[in-house]
């Protein structure tokens, strides 16, 4: 949005020209323009739309937590409250 708002103040050639200096994509520029003119319709308690973001790590690799435990687990010397776990 921060970009759609100062190539808007550019005016005329304003997204070129922030997608050039900041190295942004035209097309991350003009998407913040979109939403900088319809700045209404954006929900007030998000910053992204839904699902945007990283994944979380459990969703991509299923084993994970299993893995950490694993490796984990000699350390720990049967204590459950240890700081390692």
């Amino acid at each position: 949005m921060w970009a759609g708002v100062e190539a808007l103040s550019l005016g005329c050639g304003g997204i070129s020209t922030l997608s050039l200096s900041t190295g942004l994509s035209r097309t991350t520029v003009s998407r913040g323009v979109k939403e900088a003119r319809f700045e209404s319709n954006l929900p007030s308690d998000r910053i992204r739309k839904e699902g945007g973001g990283r994944k979380r790590s459990e969703i991509l690799d299923p084993t994970l937590k299993e893995d950490i435990l694993r490796l984990v687990t000699p350390d720990t010397r049967g204590d459950p409250e240890s700081l390692l776990r």
